[in-house]
């Protein structure tokens, strides 16, 4: 598969990745950050993603979890540049900085969004 790098929307990265996270219940909500949230995306750009997984989902190692949804939204999104960041693993600044200038992509559980946000 050839690996374009288009600039996309959110609404665009919205709509490719919908059906993948109705599919996985344990993504309770998604967050589009950086340069592409802030709308200052160019062609060097990666698309930064953040996602929330369910506490009672048990993954061998959330390393290779993230890997795979790495993986997996490289092949959606057909670019080779995606970074993910499990968010019940990332640090309290990053945390921060996400949802200051994130903008949220996908929600399940709305009680785990409220949670975060507070």
């Amino acid at each position: 598969m050839e690996m374009k790098h288009l600039l996309l929307t959110i609404a665009e990265i919205t709509e490719k990745l919908n059906k993948y996270f109705d599919e996985h219940e344990e993504i309770l909500f998604a967050i589009i950050f950086g340069s592409t949230a802030k709308g200052t995306a160019n062609k060097i750009s990666d698309v930064d993603i953040a996602v929330m997984i369910s506490p009672n989902f048990n993954k061998s190692s959330p390393f290779g979890y993230q890997a795979e949804l790495i993986t997996d939204f490289m092949q959606i999104l057909k670019r080779n540049d995606v970074d993910v960041v499990i968010l019940n693993k990332a640090p309290i600044a990053l945390k921060h900085e996400i949802l200051r200038y994130g903008k949220f992509i996908y929600v399940r559980d709305k009680q785990a969004r409220i949670k975060f946000q507070v």
